[in-house]
């Protein structure tokens, strides 16, 4: 399975929002029924908050909640809750 190692331009302007918002008081969310368990997301997590078991688990005390596994979910299984 290839890794994404770049983003498409559209993905960028999302990751670009997430990065650039304050006060956020949101969480990530999976929604299990996109998720197929790929681990596209997990690389790219710099505080390594998501483990895959079948499908993505964000760990909540982890998360800093920067978006970048909702930049990269190639299925948009990812997203603020």
């Amino acid at each position: 399975m290839k890794r994404l190692l770049c983003l498409p331009h559209s993905k960028m302007q999302v990751t670009q929002k997430y990065l650039s918002r304050h006060g956020r008081s949101w969480s990530m969310l999976v929604r299990e029924e996109r998720c197929v368990g790929c681990a596209a997301c997990m690389p790219f997590c710099p505080n390594e908050a998501i483990t895959v078991y079948g499908v993505a688990e964000i760990d909540r005390e982890r998360c800093k909640n920067c978006g970048l596994c909702v930049a990269y979910c190639p299925n948009d299984a990812i997203e603020e809750g």
